[in-house]
């Protein structure tokens, strides 16, 4: 097996309430709490689930992806980048209260993200702000400097006069 970046709990100071057969965590949490990227990657997927809750994949950069559900509000985008830390979006008001968390390798085989968890009880630990429930959204290339010519009038200044 190669080598694997460690997998924050995506919900700092939360208690894992539920493990299924080596596939899957249920972390404790109520609607509201601020959902964290556990890894470094790409969003990959946002989509909705039946239930109406948002489902979000993260592209980790060692090819293993991140299922986080359910998510009632997100601040991410699909093709956009986060780091371990950021805040990817709320819980959703669910039965039960909480957030799954899935691991699937490359070929999509289920893994049992226990083994690879390292808690996160301070967002500091990173190195980062301390994070809060203010959407984090990933940075976004600035737009192009509009080429020579095709530069616009202020609205608000008054036209130029063609005469002298």
């Amino acid at each position: 097996m190669g080598e694997h970046a460690a997998v924050y709990l995506p919900l700092p100071g939360a208690s894992i309430v539920g493990a299924g057969p080596g596939e899957r965590l249920w972390i404790d949490a109520p609607a509201g709490t601020p959902v964290h990227a556990p890894v470094d990657a790409e969003v990959a997927v946002l989509q909705r689930a039946d239930d109406g809750t948002r489902v979000v994949e993260l592209a980790g950069e060692d090819g293993i992806r991140y299922h986080l559900r359910p998510l009632g509000r997100c601040f991410v985008r699909a093709g956009g980048v986060v780091r371990a830390g950021h805040v990817v979006g709320t819980l959703a008001d669910a039965d039960p209260p909480g957030l799954e968390l899935r691991m699937a390798d490359g070929e999509g085989r289920w893994l049992d993200p226990y083994p690879r968890l390292v808690g996160l009880a301070d967002p500091n630990e990173l190195g980062m702000e301390a994070l809060t429930s203010t959407p984090v959204v990933p940075d976004l290339p600035a737009p192009p400097e509009p080429a020579r010519g095709d530069e616009r009038p202020d609205p608000g200044s008054a036209p130029a006069s063609s005469h002298p």
